[in-house]
């Protein structure tokens, strides 16, 4: 998502363009656990288990798939990412009536500090020239075209 927005690249191209390797990335994952597993899942039987009933908050989860749907249109229409999801997380916080401690206590906030420190970091790197001055002494390596450099990093 983020490559996405940075390139400028509208949220549809990006994920129509993203669905093939999508696709094909989870059909080899499937064929390599299904065969690095085979002996473990031929030997294992599932026993369903009573779970205690528990209640579903229609209204809750009719508001959270309504806010989703609106969260996506926004994406499709070329709203801003960042600014649309947090939109739509505080409407389903404001309009659920609920206690915004029980959700906040489940946040995990050692990693969520942790991606806005990398995030500086790296923009603070990016601002220096430094990545820049790398790729331009190191880009003849990888090849002379954008796809032959893509495909020899890789």
């Amino acid at each position: 998502m983020i490559i996405g927005h940075l390139s400028k690249i509208p949220f549809t191209k990006f994920s129509l363009s993203l669905l093939p390797v999508s696709i094909a990335g989870l059909a080899v994952e499937y064929a390599v656990l299904r065969f690095a597993f085979r002996n473990t899942l031929r030997a294992v039987s599932i026993q369903p288990v009573e779970a205690a009933a528990w209640r579903v908050d229609r209204r809750l989860t009719g508001l959270t798939f309504g806010v989703l749907v609106l969260v996506f249109g926004g994406f499709l229409a070329g709203f801003n990412l960042s600014w649309t999801a947090l939109a739509g997380a505080a409407l389903v916080m404001v309009l659920a009536r609920r206690d915004t401690h029980e959700v906040f206590r489940l946040v995990d906030w050692n990693l969520l500090f942790f991606f806005a420190g990398l995030f500086v970091v790296v923009e603070g790197l990016a601002s220096t020239g430094l990545p820049d001055q790398i790729y331009q002494r190191l880009h003849g390596l990888f090849g002379s075209s954008v796809a032959a450099q893509a495909w020899n990093l890789a």
